[in-house]
């Protein structure tokens, strides 16, 4: 059994139900397609260790654009950190012709330098294109994907072959 659930925040308040479901619903066959604007709407109407609770119960979680600071912060630790690698390179050349012509000098230097950084930084997700969002899976993949746009070109009075 799917349950689906918009604007969840307006239904989580004093449902215990609710959580029992998220938390032992997957041994009953049953799952929850959960949706809210921003993790802020959880915790207004709960408190943030409820919030918190919520969210972990999550197996999957996917996120489009926000602007919100405290789901754009959640959002970017389902993403952990990773190895960036910073190259610097550095040129010079010099020349003193008061001593001599030939007197010349160059020098190159190349430095690569590995650090860890957000995997996906939070500011990102305000800049987040429509259609496309981010997604942190049970399995442990973390996506960025894009929902693509599906054009009918079915004639008109056409119906699609699965509906016949």
């Amino acid at each position: 059994m799917t349950i689906a659930n918009d604007e969840v925040h307006a239904s989580i308040e004093n449902n215990d139900a609710l959580f029992n479901i998220l938390s032992q619903g997957r041994a009953a066959s049953m799952q929850m397609i959960l949706a809210t604007q921003t993790i802020s709407d959880i915790a207004s109407k709960t408190d943030q260790a409820t919030a918190d609770r919520f969210l972990g119960l999550c197996n999957n979680f996917i996120s489009m654009r926000t602007t919100d600071p405290k789901t754009q912060e959640y959002v970017s630790s389902q993403f952990s950190k990773a190895s960036v690698t910073k190259q610097d390179i550095s040129t010079n050349s010099s020349s003193d012709t008061g001593t001599s012509m030939l007197s010349f000098s160059a020098g190159y230097k190349e430095t690569l330098s590995s650090q860890r950084e957000d995997a996906f930084p939070p500011t990102l997700l305000g800049d987040l294109p429509i259609l496309q969002y981010v997604a942190r899976l049970a399995d442990g993949k973390k996506l960025k994907m894009r929902l693509p746009i599906i054009k009918n070109d079915d004639k008109e009075g056409e119906r699609a072959p699965w509906l016949h």
